[in-house]
């Protein structure tokens, strides 16, 4: 992953598109009904793109428990399969808080 920010053009247009909110929102309500089928079964959990994401969580993702959101930053992500991957690995810590 990247460890510098890039500007809105350099982002993979591919990346892009995929996490402009209604892909996005699809993307993981197909996530969580294909690998977590038994997790938040009320929809209580939402994901958003947030540039800059600092010091609140890690660089490129991380979950915001209180709020019950998990946040990316389309800059961090040179592919889909990335952003995929990515929030796939933030469900886990979402169902698993406590485990780091």
């Amino acid at each position: 992953m990247r460890r510098f920010k890039l500007d809105n053009d350099e982002i993979n247009p591919f990346v892009r598109e995929m996490t402009k909110s209604k892909h996005l929102s699809g993307m993981f309500a197909d996530l969580k009904e294909d690998y977590f089928p038994g997790w938040d079964k009320q929809n209580r959990w939402k994901i958003r793109a947030r540039s800059r994401l600092g010091n609140i969580i890690a660089a490129s993702a991380g979950c915001d428990y209180r709020r019950k959101t998990i946040f990316i930053d389309p800059a961090a992500f040179n592919s889909v399969d990335q952003v995929r991957g990515t929030v796939i690995h933030e469900i886990c810590h979402a169902i698993l808080p406590n485990c780091k």
